[in-house]
């Protein structure tokens, strides 16, 4: 019994993603869903969403020097990560952002497309507004910054990597 457990296992598998590609297509996130990379001054950033599914879609970002830093006891320290996902409370969609476990920041929907989509809390100090854009090339394009564009902001270009299901 064990053994046609097994046998089928990759085979369902399988199907669960083909599943979830043909559930996610009609989402107006689509276009964030895969593996995104960057490596910038020898930092790389990686940013992993999974499909929606039941109204959410969930996400894993995680940054790391390509040479390890050492702790003061000689260990190398922890990748910074960060917890995401973008749900639907009634008829309004927002993003979550948990840095490093912390307790859920919430940005609201303010535009979306099948290529960009912005979020916004004006309460929060920084960031107030999270962009997300996908670019003629196929790069993601993220930012962050305050809602009037005053004081700091960041940027980040990455790149699709291969081998998750995504919706196109």
């Amino acid at each position: 019994m064990k053994r046609q457990w097994r046998s089928g296992l990759p085979s369902s598998l399988l199907l669960l993603c083909l599943a979830a590609s043909a559930v996610q297509a009609d989402s107006p996130f689509c276009f964030l869903v895969g593996h995104w990379q960057s490596e910038e001054n020898g930092v790389v950033m990686e940013e992993l969403w999974l499909p929606e599914q039941h109204g959410a879609l969930h996400a894993l970002n995680r940054s790391y020097p390509l040479t390890p830093k050492l702790d003061a006891n000689g260990q190398p320290k922890r990748p910074a990560f960060e917890f995401l996902r973008i749900e639907k409370v009634g008829d309004q969609w927002h993003y979550l952002a948990q840095p490093n476990g912390r307790p859920a920041v919430a940005f609201a929907l303010k535009e979306v497309s099948e290529r960009h989509a912005v979020f916004e809390n004006a309460e929060h100090d920084f960031p107030q507004r999270i962009r997300y854009q996908l670019d003629a090339e196929s790069h993601l394009q993220v930012s962050i910054a305050k809602i009037d564009g005053s004081g700091p902001s960041m940027q980040w270009r990455w790149q699709r990597k291969a081998g998750l299901v995504t919706c196109e």
